[in-house]
């Protein structure tokens, strides 16, 4: 992301309808795509808590990179970012952690993957490296999350369990 900072990219990003959604290049990509498992984490993790009782859940630890898996693109791609749906579909009651406008998002960006592949696999570090800048930066915000008529503020959840947890 040469051109602008971090910020820039992460507000243009937000305001970005999924519909007309580009990445100009592999770090752009792979900062969306860490932003959204990111989303779709705190997603999965307030839905484990909430309804499963179990508060240690972790998306990427749990079901992306489980024992033995190396994490590389192609495993984001096919073990994150192309189960998110499927989650939601299979795990009972998971729709309603899970905000329609990220469901949008992450269908735009399976989109660009499948575009982007072959630049992808010419550029895996600097996909990786920004990857994880958009995963860590993705919850620098309050991320409401649509829960029938109310909502549930998952960021809130996770810092009540880090003061819990500091007891």
């Amino acid at each position: 992301m040469p051109i602008e900072s971090w910020v820039e990219f992460d507000e243009r990003l937000r305001s970005t309808p999924p519909s007309v959604l580009r990445c100009a290049d592999v770090e752009e990509l792979g900062y969306a795509i860490g932003q959204a498992i990111r989303l779709f984490a705190n997603a999965y993790w307030a839905y484990m808590k909430n309804e499963r009782k179990k508060g240690d859940a972790d998306f990427i630890r749990d079901r992306v990179m489980t024992f033995g898996t190396r994490l590389i693109p192609d495993t984001i791609w096919r073990r994150g970012l192309a189960m998110v749906e499927d989650y939601r579909v299979r795990l009972p009651r998971m729709s309603k952690y899970v905000a329609s406008s990220l469901r949008e998002r992450v269908g735009a960006l399976l989109a660009e993957y499948s575009r982007m592949r072959n630049e992808v696999d010419s550029n895996k570090d600097l996909f990786m490296a920004a990857f994880w800048s958009g995963y860590a930066l993705g919850s620098r915000r309050k991320e409401a999350i649509e829960a029938d008529a109310d909502s549930v503020d998952v960021m809130a959840e996770l810092s009540i369990e880090d003061q819990k947890e500091s007891e």
